[in-house]
């Protein structure tokens, strides 16, 4: 189970074109962080099993409705 911030960045890691640290920045309070931090907590959460099965049950759904191969 994701918990609702890591669902959160998984929609804007998807909806940012896998742009990370962007997503990271939607789904958590990132504001006064260094931009490394937010590179290296955005990493390690695509590392976590849960995650990485998300972003790719979220990018076969969307590879299904426009049918890209």
């Amino acid at each position: 189970m994701l918990t609702l911030k890591q669902e959160a960045f998984c929609q804007a890691y998807i909806q940012n074109g896998g742009n990370a640290s962007e997503a990271y920045r939607t789904a958590y309070d990132a504001g006064k962080m260094k931009a490394e931090t937010i590179q290296n907590n955005a990493y390690k959460l695509l590392q976590n099993n849960d995650v990485a099965t998300r972003v790719a049950e979220l990018r076969a759904a969307i590879e299904e409705r426009h049918q890209i191969t």
